[in-house]
């Protein structure tokens, strides 16, 4: 997820709608941090320690933050459905253990990722475990909170549909390694099937525990959706036009995997004669620096255009709720997407 802390930075007294969400995102993530721990333990001390390493690279926790407030926004406790927040981020760092292995990548958060620590076969264990302990806290929660069979089964399919849709995605990823014919569409349909799903899911599950309506679930899944595009074309950016530090590995990544990402996907459209695909698949890598600053300087505000598009829209998708703190905060989170 791209967002950084230091577009949230305090500022000076008054507190404003940035310093209010960093300070409710901190909250939020110190009590997840706290207790995915506990949920994440296994018998085998091996695999376990994987597991470990894995969670390591503590992010902001958006996904459990924006299940409190889809939960708040329908009237709900977020103490009450904090298993299923649970079981959303461990299901997503399921995610980024086996991409980390579809990919190749050496670094997550400036950590070595686990397979390149623990192997390859150890590693994909470790990715089945977690994805089951992802589905034990769906479980558990709506145990806990007396969720109906018709509820309860609506909910495990929107889990279940949603790991298939990340997967669909992911295979879509790895396809566009090899054409160069990977369009806009092809690239908002992937994203949309692997980020916007996994934000669609989490407040989709949220707010049907919470025990909303149909049409606030509608709006917060639409909201989720929305979201997830717009984070992953700003991350899919960040990852060309940022530093190493900042985005915690290493730079262009995508581009030397020959991803056809939004940025990449606009480069070669305005450079219909560009070898770069060749250069890729080749002995040489192209001359990145010149690729990185005619994208920063060209497709970077195109990308920003998107981003702040798909931001509006999201925003405009919860008018049907109630107003209040919560909708406030999620108004907010989605505009910190559009700044850079």
């Amino acid at each position: 997820m791209p967002i950084q802390s230091a577009n949230l930075k305090r500022r000076s007294r008054p507190p404003d709608r940035s310093e209010e969400l960093l300070v409710a995102l901190q909250e939020t993530g110190k009590n997840i941090d706290q207790m995915i721990i506990r949920y994440a333990q296994v018998e085998d001390t091996q695999v376990q320690k994987i597991i470990d390493h894995a969670l390591k690279p503590r992010g902001l926790r958006e996904r459990p933050f924006l299940m409190r407030l889809a939960c708040q926004a329908v009237g709900g406790s977020f103490e009450r459905i904090i298993p299923a927040a649970i079981g959303i981020e461990l299901l997503h760092l399921s995610t980024l253990v086996l991409d980390d292995i579809l990919d190749e990548a050496e670094k997550r958060a400036n950590i070595a990722t686990a397979w390149r620590k623990y192997g390859t076969k150890n590693t994909i264990i470790a990715h089945e475990v977690l994805r089951s302990l992802a589905t034990l806290g769906i479980l558990g929660c709506c145990r806990e909170t007396n969720l109906g069979p018709e509820k309860l089964g609506e909910v495990l399919s929107i889990f279940e549909d949603t790991y298939c849709e990340i997967y669909l995605g992911q295979y879509a990823d790895m396809y566009s390694e090899s054409t160069r014919s990977f369009s806009e569409n092809d690239y908002y349909d992937m994203v949309c099937k692997t980020t916007g799903s996994q934000f669609r899911a989490c407040m989709r599950i949220a707010a049907i525990i919470a025990g909303g309506n149909p049409r606030q679930v509608g709006a917060l899944s639409e909201y989720g959706r929305l979201f997830g595009i717009a984070a992953q074309i700003r991350d899919d950016l960040m990852e060309i036009i940022g530093d190493e530090e900042t985005i915690g590995k290493k730079v262009c990544g995508d581009i030397c995997r020959n991803k056809k990402r939004l940025p990449l996907i606009l480069f070669l459209k305005r450079n219909k004669e560009s070898r770069i695909d060749a250069q890729i698949q080749g002995p040489d890598l192209p001359d990145l620096a010149k690729v990185r600053k005619e994208i920063a300087e060209l497709d970077a505000p195109i990308c920003i255009e998107r981003i702040a598009s798909l931001v509006s829209t999201a925003v405009r998708s919860i008018s049907p709720l109630d107003e209040s703190r919560s909708k406030r905060l999620l108004c907010t989170f989605a505009e910190a997407l559009t700044a850079f």
